[in-house]
């Protein structure tokens, strides 16, 4: 696949009312923050995103991506906390 869905884990695919829905999360890995850049696996929380892609075999898409919120630890860093991007 795509380097940048390395950090994607799909869950499950199902077919529900003619939609494919997919449901997919993040890795447990290290993000770096988009301040300081120091690294960080310390979950704040986690939340759901809703994603629409293209049709598969005539059926519309809906992705169910769960992001993690991360603390950032950095001495000097303002950011308390930041959202991994995928």
């Amino acid at each position: 696949m795509s380097p940048h869905l390395d950090a994607v884990r799909v869950e499950q695919v199902w077919v529900a009312g003619g939609v494919v829905r997919i449901a997919a999360c993040t890795r447990e890995l290290t993000v770096a923050c988009p301040d300081c850049g120091r690294g960080s696996a310390r979950t704040h929380s986690r939340y759901s995103r809703t994603l629409a892609d293209v049709a598969v075999g005539g059926r519309p898409v809906v992705i169910g991506l769960s992001v993690r919120r991360l603390f950032c630890d950095g001495p000097g860093c303002g950011r308390r906390t930041f959202v991994e991007q995928v």
